[in-house]
C-alpha cells in the first residue's frame, strides 16, 4: 500500500515538470510586446531570430510590439522619460 501511494505521488509530481527547457519556446506576443516597450525598432525581431531561428512567430511579435509601441510612445511616457534622461528610440 505505501508503494502504491508513493508511485502515484511520484506520477502526479512528475506531471508538474515541463517537458520542455527551451529558452525559445515564449510567448512571441508577450515579446513583441515588451520590445515595444521599450521603444524598440522592427528590426528587433532580428536579434530573437539570431537567438532561436524559425521558433520566432513574427506575426505575433508584430503584433505584441504595436501593443507596446501604443504604451511607449504616449505623450506622459515620452515626456517622463526625457525629464529622467532616458533616451528616445523614435
Amino acid at each position: 500500500m505505501r508503494l502504491l501511494v508513493i508511485t502515484v505521488c511520484a506520477a502526479l509530481l512528475g506531471g508538474c515538470v515541463s517537458n520542455s527547457d527551451d529558452p525559445c519556446e515564449k510567448v512571441w506576443s508577450d515579446v513583441g510586446e515588451a520590445d515595444g516597450k521599450l521603444g524598440f525598432a522592427a528590426d528587433r525581431v532580428e536579434f530573437h531570430q539570431t537567438q532561436c531561428g524559425d521558433k520566432v512567430d513574427v506575426a505575433m511579435w508584430q503584433q505584441g510590439r504595436q501593443k507596446g509601441l501604443a504604451w511607449y510612445c504616449r505623450p506622459e511616457h515620452l515626456y517622463l522619460a526625457g525629464r529622467s534622461g532616458e533616451e528616445y528610440r523614435g
